[in-house]
């Protein structure tokens, strides 16, 4: 959730930090009132680490690409333009509501989260459970 939070929005709209040493999560926005005071020692990076938002994991535009060429590839160039207009990522999800594959997008979508932000936290040396 903490993630889908700091994703919210365009990238660094909303800030998320994990503290490293008890696994608190503290939460910057831009957007929404903070509700808690946030910690006055954030900038200790043996503390505290930023969660990335969706875009330092290539989970949007890309993600969406690569969907597309495992599943659409007689669709490719059509959905790579929409790609290059406004509300693309609405009209990517009408085009596969079209084709009947928005759910199996959505399972791709998990699936690939999952796989980034796991390879994330190894990369980190943050521990998960699960």
């Amino acid at each position: 959730m903490a993630f889908d939070f700091a994703s919210a929005g365009q990238p660094l709209e909303n800030q998320v930090y994990l503290n490293i040493l008890t696994g608190e999560i503290h939460i910057d926005s831009e957007l929404y009132d903070n509700e808690e005071e946030l910690p006055k020692d954030l900038d200790d990076e043996k503390k505290y680490i930023l969660l990335p938002h969706k875009n330092d994991l290539d989970l949007g535009k890309p993600l969406a690409i690569n969907f597309s060429y495992e599943f659409l590839l007689d669709d490719i160039e059509e959905i790579k333009s929409i790609f290059h207009t406004r509300r693309a990522y609405s009209k990517f999800k009408d085009f596969l509501e079209e084709k009947e594959l928005l759910d199996k997008w959505y399972d791709y979508e998990c699936k690939e989260t999952e796989k980034a932000l796991r390879e994330w936290c190894a990369e980190n040396e943050i521990k998960i459970n699960g």
